[in-house]
């Protein structure tokens, strides 16, 4: 049995992967709880799926997958969450932006009575493009998916297994997670807290330019907003090749 899985999308991840590791496993041996980690590689091209063969052979609590073909980001987190098989599960980024030491109270805080609660970082000099994404991802779930104001989202996260049970079956070549949850009846419960980086920290640094951030925010509109049900999004939202 698996207490804890914390699932981590990477693609082109590779220079990140000493110090994640490094970090994510002194706070996980700290917990006191039995875990895996569960890297998603989406067709990294740089190797990453190769050095995390060399983790798995250290430490066999350090998995991963790769898929058949780039999906991006979200639908790589889906499929961690459906081969995860811990009691809880958390899924973080790969680039250090989330903290590992946020683990402990992630954990105290979805044991309250959550089903999901989310750590959303709000330092103040984050780079505008993000700052805009955050923005125009909450007006879209406020509008049309119904989330409180109060919860804040984010992709540094933990539910409950029964919760990711629930988002199984999608058929969409496009997922966003938070759509799926916020689409779920009944809502589940679901709580957030905010976090700051320091001001030194080169995780500051956006991954994802402004075209970027408007490909994904129109595969959202057009996935999960009003006009869902004109557009055909069926297919296979990810394959899965190779296993650690």
């Amino acid at each position: 049995m698996v207490d804890l899985s914390v699932v981590i999308p990477c693609y082109n991840g590779r220079s990140n992967l000493v110090p994640l590791i490094e970090e994510l496993t002194t706070v996980l041996q700290n917990t006191g709880l039995l875990w895996e980690i569960l890297f998603i590689d989406d067709c990294s091209t740089d190797g990453t799926f190769t050095e995390l063969s060399h983790f798995n052979k250290r430490d066999c609590r350090i998995k991963a997958i790769r898929l058949m073909e780039n999906k991006g980001q979200q639908n790589a987190v889906y499929c961690g969450l459906n081969e995860a098989v811990g009691e809880l599960i958390i899924t973080m980024d790969d680039d250090l932006q989330h903290p590992p030491s946020l683990i402990p109270r992630l954990i105290s805080t979805v044991l309250e009575g959550n089903d999901l609660v989310y750590a959303v970082n709000r330092t103040a000099k984050r780079p505008m493009i993000l700052r805009a994404g955050t923005w125009l991802n909450g007006m879209f779930f406020s509008l049309f998916l119904k989330k409180p104001f109060s919860v804040e989202i984010g992709s540094y996260r933990i539910m409950k297994k029964e919760l990711a049970k629930r988002l199984k079956g999608e058929k969409k070549r496009f997922i966003y997670v938070s759509a799926l949850i916020f689409r779920l009846r009944p809502r589940p419960e679901i709580s957030s807290f905010r976090y700051t980086l320091s001001p030194g920290s080169t995780n500051l640094i956006s991954r994802f330019s402004i075209k970027s951030r408007y490909r994904l925010f129109r595969k959202l509109f057009f996935s999960y907003g009003p006009l869902r049900f004109l557009v055909k999004r069926s297919g296979e939202p990810y394959r899965i090749g190779d296993r650690l």
